[in-house]
């Protein structure tokens, strides 16, 4: 459930004014900020279409307008206001009808609980679909730049689709020697290719879509005239006019050794040897897409270096490089292959592993604590032992961002104080440790889900002999460990743990 919630604007089609009111009740007392609009007639209809409404729920029967009248003239504007329509009884028929007209949901008149449950789903529905709109139109924009950019691009660059073009840039067309993007399509990319190195691009080509993320391959190119170029060309998944594809990007290999070795340090650790923290983000971001696109799944371990500060204090700045490295050492010969392994912070390694869960990655991770607790490292003509706090989060399609699984590795490690520990993120814990932080909205929304919140009254006596009863009723919120109702001193201002309306009773 959403931390935050933003105020709903209901329409209802009742004429019972205080059946309207109990409606709108439910809501508010379901912790929903409502704004409503009572439908009286046709007219008041066509007015209320005019602006944006979040949900209307129609009575079984109206005098002076039919539900689906309502529900009709939704469908011709096309408004997307999710409908649901109660009836008299737990009837099957009238419930089919309701549906079959356009309605979202249909349910007997009365049932407040079940109404608050479809309710809230319709309302997380029509987020979901206003979203993906704006989604879309963002798409579109974020499209059109990058065509520009494609087009006035100084990289020769082209996207390839089972081996044949379907786009290239001038830089693309200059490179080979082509006067008109129209020569190039439909040609397969083999043709450019020298005639030595055709087979291996085939054999490369066809391994590509088993690779994981960007690829590179160096090879001959054949111009338009005949004459041979050395290339290096760099592929990565792409995606044109909304097809899957390979994107190209081709340099003229000149001084490749160096540049190759440019390419290696921009993206190396120099203590370590291993990736940097953006040539990782770069990592993290393909796997999220691969998670995404094609569910492969991975696993993020996020390994802090336990009381790096007081040994770093205690062996000095050029020891504890020393200590970094042997550490990345041990790392590389712990993990397989096709683990990415990075120095991504000053005391935090790295490790995302593909094709496995958080769960299968734990037992290597436990026995990577158990290691690492038992080496001895010689640093300096001296022996320094240290342990790892490593903090473990999965990537799968519901993952959004790199940032997110990072970020809930991270906390995974912070929680282990102690050190020489492993923690899994579950998602299930998400709320708590959102509140367990300090989240004031996080805090409400868990108290509000475990019912934690009481209601004390204490009789006010008057001295003045009045005859009404006055109580002073005091909201609190109950610990969550000891389950006793957390009491502000009477000398502080009313907080979120001491709520003090007044309220009177006769």
């Amino acid at each position: 459930m959403a931390l935050q919630k933003k105020t709903i604007r209901l329409l209802i089609l009742e004429d019972s004014q205080n059946e309207a009111e109990r409606l709108v009740s439910l809501f508010r007392n379901a912790g929903q900020a409502t704004r409503v609009h009572r439908l009286t007639s046709s007219d008041d209809l066509a007015e209320a279409l005019k602006q944006t409404w979040d949900l209307l729920i129609n009575a079984p029967h109206s005098e002076n307008l039919d539900p689906s009248e309502v529900i009709g003239a939704i469908r011709r504007q096309a408004k997307d206001i999710p409908v649901i329509q109660l009836t008299a009884g737990n009837d099957a028929e009238a419930i089919t009808e309701a549906l079959m007209l356009g309605a979202q949901d249909a349910l007997p008149q009365g049932e407040d609980e079940w109404l608050i449950l479809v309710a809230n789903r319709e309302l997380a529905n029509l987020e979901e679909r206003r979203a993906r709109r704006s989604a879309e139109v963002a798409l579109r924009e974020a499209e059109k730049r990058c065509q520009l950019l494609l087009d006035s691009s100084v990289d020769a660059i082209a996207y390839v689709h089972d081996g044949m073009h379907i786009y290239a840039n001038r830089a693309y067309l200059e490179m080979f020697g082509y006067e008109d993007v129209e020569d190039l399509e439909g040609m397969p990319m083999i043709d450019l290719i020298g005639a030595t190195d055709q087979s291996a691009f085939k054999t490369f080509l066809k391994n590509y879509q088993t690779l994981e993320g960007n690829a590179e391959l160096a090879c001959s190119g054949i111009r338009a005239d005949g004459e041979s170029l050395k290339t290096r060309m760099h592929f990565s998944p792409a995606a044109y006019d909304g097809e899957p594809c390979i994107q190209v990007v081709i340099r003229a290999e000149n001084d490749s050794a160096e540049l190759q070795k440019l390419r290696e340090i921009s993206s190396q650790d120099p203590v370590t040897g291993l990736l940097n923290r953006n040539a990782f983000l770069e990592v993290m971001d393909a796997a999220v897409e691969r998670a995404v696109n094609a569910g492969q799944s991975a696993s993020l371990a996020y390994i802090r270096v336990d009381r790096f500060a007081a040994l770093q204090a205690e062996i000095g700045l050029a020891d504890s490089d020393q200590l970094l490295g042997q550490l990345a050492s041990l790392l590389r010969a712990h993990f397989s292959a096709g683990t990415q392994l990075a120095r991504f912070a000053d005391d935090v390694f790295t490790a995302l592993q593909p094709g496995v869960t958080p769960q299968q990655a734990e037992p290597e991770l436990r026995k990577l604590l158990a290691k690492v607790e038992g080496h001895l490292l010689d640093i300096g003509g001296r022996t320094v032992q240290t342990t790892f706090s490593i903090g473990v989060a999965g990537l799968d399609e519901k993952t959004a961002k790199a940032q997110d699984a990072i970020e809930r590795a991270h906390r995974c490690a912070d929680e282990l104080g102690d050190g020489n520990a492993l923690k899994l993120y579950n998602p299930a814990d998400e709320l708590a440790a959102a509140a367990s932080r300090g989240n004031i909205v996080a805090m409400l929304q868990q108290a509000l889900e475990k019912n934690s919140f009481r209601l004390l009254f204490q009789p006010i006596i008057s001295l003045r002999g009045d005859s009404f009863e006055h109580y002073e009723v005091l909201l609190r919120l109950l610990d969550p460990q000891a389950r006793k109702c957390r009491r502000p001193s009477s000398s502080a201002p009313p907080t979120m743990q001491g709520w003090r309306p007044r309220s009177t009773a006769g």
